[in-house]
């Protein structure tokens, strides 16, 4: 399937696999949640069966959701910070 963005330019063709392999196969969900702390406690029910996640995005998510909405922007802050200085690639390692 992936050759097809590779050998074949046509947009028809492009357009035929859109519709008929991801419309047709990807599912979509929307949870609503009351407040950004809940999405993470979802967020890491949903991960937690069999999807792979890295050691940092559990890290993140863990962190993020013990945090108070006191504390959650200073925590962000701080997330962001040490990814700027590792680096995302290098942190996922």
């Amino acid at each position: 399937m992936a050759d097809l963005f590779i050998d074949n330019h046509n947009g028809e063709e492009i357009a035929n696999f859109l519709n008929k392999v991801v419309a047709e196969k990807l599912m979509f969900i929307q949870i609503i949640v009351e407040d950004e702390l809940s999405a993470y406690t979802v967020f890491e029910t949903l991960n937690s069966r069999g999807v792979g996640l890295t050691v940092t995005d559990l890290l993140k998510n863990y962190l993020f959701s013990v945090s108070t909405k006191v504390d959650l922007p200073h925590v962000k802050k701080k997330w962001k910070g040490i990814v700027d200085i590792i680096g995302l690639d290098n942190f996922r390692k």
